[in-house]
C-alpha cells in the first residue's frame, strides 16, 4: 500500500508528491500461524470438543450454563487439550464444587476415570511439556478430525 504526501509545486503548479510504502506484514501459505493464535485454536476446539461428548453436566445433569471443565490446569500443557483431562459442568458445578471441593473433585474424577486412568493422566499433567508451533498444528489438526467424526469413546494417542 502506497501513501502519497505533496512535496512542492513547480513554477507550472504542478503538485509532487512522494509515495511512501507502508510496511505490512505478509504471511505465506507455508508459513506457521502465530502461537498465541493457534493456542486460542486449540482451546476453542477442545471446548466443543467436551461439549460435544458429554452433552449435560456430568455431576448433576444440567442442560443449560454449560463449562468445559479441567480435570489437570490448563497450566499442564501435556494435558491441556487432551479429551481424558476434561468435563462438562454446570457453572455452579464448576465454580461451587469443583474449585470449592478440590478433593471431593479428584475423588469423583478417579470414580469415573478409574484409578489406572487417572494416575496415567496425573503424570502426564506433571510431565513438563513444550509443544512447537508445527505441534500444536498437528494437534489442532487431530483435534478438528475427533470433532468431524463425532466420537464419543474418544482415544488419544499423544
Amino acid at each position: 500500500m502506497y501513501w502519497f504526501y505533496p512535496c512542492h509545486q513547480d513554477k507550472k503548479g504542478v503538485v509532487f508528491s512522494v509515495a511512501i510504502m507502508k510496511k505490512k506484514k505478509i504471511k505465506l501459505k507455508n508459513e506457521l500461524p502465530d502461537r498465541k493464535e493457534i493456542v486460542k485454536q486449540l482451546d476453542n476446539l477442545w471446548r466443543v470438543l467436551i461439549n460435544n461428548r458429554d452433552e449435560k453436566c456430568v455431576k448433576c445433569g444440567k442442560l443449560t450454563k454449560l463449562q468445559a471443565a479441567h480435570i489437570f490446569s490448563r497450566r499442564n500443557c501435556g494435558t491441556r487439550w487432551l479429551p481424558e483431562n476434561g468435563l462438562l459442568l454446570c457453572v455452579g458445578c464448576h465454580l461451587f464444587w469443583a474449585h470449592k471441593e478440590p478433593i471431593e473433585f479428584a475423588e469423583f474424577v478417579r470414580q469415573r476415570l478409574g484409578e489406572k486412568e487417572y494416575e496415567l493422566l496425573r503424570m502426564k499433567a506433571t510431565k513438563p511439556t513444550k509443544f512447537t508451533v508445527s505441534e500444536l498444528v498437528i494437534l489442532s489438526k487431530e483435534l478438528r478430525k475427533i470433532i468431524d467424526k463425532g466420537v464419543k469413546n474418544i482415544e488419544t494417542t499423544w
